[in-house]
């Protein structure tokens, strides 16, 4: 990419981009421990995950990466492993998603509208705690019956699909 890759990190400070070292990222990290919770790479032209992104994986719990050009959602997500808040909408996710999602155990909202998605893995039963799912503007034909079962899953948006039944 040409241009930098701007990151939005609540609060902002230091203001990093992934073509900075994980040097930088590493020298404020006492001080953003504490603060860095929520990171915003929306409209980055993105396909892949950022390595400054993964450098701060251990503490993001809110994470958007809307308005990309992921045509997958990848297995190096499991590194936000106190995630509760993933936004993926507005990507081609015609790939589909990793199974791994499942292991994601602190989710509670997720957004996957917009993404072209024919498929879910049957892994997202296993995220017991989410509480809002939004996967509208989709092409999905099937949708697993496992998430139905998940007792905290409050909203679940499935409109402008091709689901027959569910």
């Amino acid at each position: 990419m040409s241009e930098p890759i701007s990151v939005a990190m609540v609060p902002i400070r230091p203001r990093l981009s992934p073509k900075q070292s994980v040097n930088t990222l590493d020298r404020h990290s006492r001080r953003m421990s504490m603060s860095l919770t929520a990171v915003d790479f929306s409209q980055q032209g993105l396909d892949d995950i950022p390595v400054v992104a993964l450098a701060a994986s251990k503490v993001v719990m809110h994470i958007s990466f809307s308005h990309n050009a992921f045509t997958f959602l990848p297995d190096s997500i499991v590194n936000f492993s106190v995630l509760q808040e993933l936004d993926f909408s507005h990507n081609q996710l015609w790939r589909g998603i990793s199974p791994a999602i499942g292991t994601l155990t602190f989710l509670r909202r997720v957004a996957l509208h917009h993404c072209h998605l024919s498929t879910l893995p049957s892994s997202f039963s296993h995220l017991h705690r989410l509480q809002f799912l939004d996967l509208s503007f989709n092409k999905l034909k099937v949708f697993p019956e496992e998430i139905l079962s998940l007792s905290m899953l409050a909203h679940l948006f499935l409109q402008h699909n091709s689901l027959s039944e569910l």
